[in-house]
Parts: structure tokens; C-alpha cells; sequence
């Protein structure tokens, strides 16, 4: 929601794991250790503010519209092959892991949580795959959370 303070969108989302990282489209500058090697142009730091904006719109939508709380296991349970996506980005990958738990995939529900030791955070595991699920159709499924550069079914 427009004026949600970075702290209040990384408690909300603590309850589903540890945040790494939070910026809202109205944070400003803090006094942390960053060394501020220049600025975006005016043109290009609103642009990024709106995708941030509608990424974030987007999750909020999918979360109350039912399709899974956020968090919880989805498929993972139900046996199956196990996926590995990556993003473009980490945004990619933490709104896949927040929204598509519990998605069904050739109608049963899949599990998506973010690969912690991925150095950049841009890759997700989805548990609960039914066989004979081929690589083309978990990426299609996975790509309304962000650019998917990579997908494989093991």
C-alpha cells in the first residue's frame, strides 16, 4: 500500500522466513554502510519505483485472492519430481516463493522455496512436480512471478 514503511513490509513477511532485504518506492537514504557510487536518473528511478510498485501489487493480489498464504509446504508432501527455477533477478524469486505455494501444476499442488545458498538469491526449488512434467510447462508456470532465465525437472 502506498506509505507502508520498508519495516512494516519486512515484518509482515518475516512470518514466512528471513527477509534479506526490503525497499519500498518511498524509502530514502539510510546511514548504512553503502558507498553510493551515483544515482539513477530521474527517468530511470521512477521507472524502477513503478515495476517495484506492480511486482508488489501483483503479490499482494495472489495472496489475497487465495493462491496460497506466502508460506507452507504446497506439494512437497505429495511426492513427485523436483524443479529448479531461476530469475532474473531475486525480486523473481521471492515473489514465486511468497505466491505460488500450493498453485496447482497438472493439478496438484507444488511447493516453491528460494535456494538460500544461491549467491544472488535468484533461484527457487518447487517440490511436488507430477511426472512427466516437462521443463517448458514448469517454466511457463513459474514466469507470471518474474523473468525466468533458466528451468530444469529432475
Amino acid at each position: 500500500p502506498a506509505g507502508i514503511e520498508w519495516q512494516e513490509l519486512k515484518d509482515h513477511f518475516r512470518q514466512c522466513g528471513s527477509v534479506a532485504f526490503v525497499k519500498t518506492a518511498g524509502s530514502s537514504p539510510g546511514k548504512g554502510g553503502g558507498k553510493g557510487k551515483g544515482q539513477l536518473q530521474p527517468m530511470q528511478q521512477m521507472q524502477t519505483q513503478m515495476q517495484m510498485q506492480t511486482q508488489m501489487q501483483m503479490m499482494m493480489q495472489m495472496m489475497s485472492q487465495g493462491a496460497g498464504n506466502g508460506c507452507g509446504l504446497g506439494g512437497q508432501a505429495n511426492g513427485g519430481l523436483t524443479g529448479e527455477v531461476r530469475y532474473e533477478s531475486s525480486m523473481g524469486a521471492q515473489a514465486a516463493a511468497m505466491s505460488m505455494n500450493g498453485t496447482p501444476l497438472r493439478g496438484s499442488p507444488i511447493s516453491v522455496a528460494v535456494d538460500e545458498t544461491s549467491r544472488d538469491l535468484s533461484k527457487v526449488w518447487v517440490y511436488g512436480i507430477p511426472f512427466g512434467t516437462p521443463w517448458q510447462e514448469l517454466k511457463e508456470h513459474m514466469s507470471w512471478a518474474g523473468k525466468v532465465v533458466f528451468a530444469n525437472v529432475q
